[in-house]
């Protein structure tokens, strides 16, 4: 395994998906079955990580995935310290990594989109994207849902592509 993390927009996706438990192990926990699969293919085409090795459970309806691997660990651990350095710019790159984030720690609620425990790399990130948001206690709302949607559209499990949501409105 080289020194640096081989990065693409499916990896930075996992990045952004396992951002907040990566010190104890890689993994995700979900609602939605979409994302868990998303990250579960992800880890073994990806990472190499042998399916008998990524262990899947469910706790209160809420499944968790997690895999252990020290030395993936550790390149994506200082990733995610440079993290504002690779999703600098608006991209597939940037755009897949809020996606992960989006999609494990975000949802929808009457005041719009939300991303809950946010740190001032991510809200940096977000900043870069074009995204603004505005933090209320542990969630940070976006002020821009078009342009947020707009992004993480097509690269989201939870966010429709756009193609998809035109179509839809269009056989209506």
């Amino acid at each position: 395994m080289s020194k640096k993390l081989s990065l693409n927009p499916n990896v930075s996706y996992a990045l952004g998906a396992c951002s907040h438990t990566i010190r104890d192990y890689i993994g995700m926990s979900s609602h939605n079955e979409k994302v868990v699969e998303k990250f579960v293919k992800i880890a073994i085409d990806e990472f190499g990580i042998e399916p008998n090795k990524i262990l899947i459970g469910e706790e209160q309806g809420v499944s968790q995935v997690k895999f252990y691997n020290s030395k993936l660990k550790k390149l994506m651990i200082d990733a995610l310290e440079r993290k504002t350095r690779l999703f600098k710019y608006r991209n597939d790159y940037s755009a897949e990594y809020i996606a992960g984030l989006f999609d494990v720690y975000g949802g929808i609620n009457a005041k719009g989109p939300y991303l809950v425990g946010m740190d001032s790399g991510d809200m940096l990130i977000l900043e870069n994207a074009g995204v603004h948001t505005m933090q209320q206690g542990s969630k940070s709302y976006i002020i821009n849902p078009g342009a947020f949607l707009e992004l993480v559209a097509g690269h989201s499990v939870l966010v429709p592509s756009q193609k998809t949501s035109k179509s839809h409105a269009a056989a209506r």
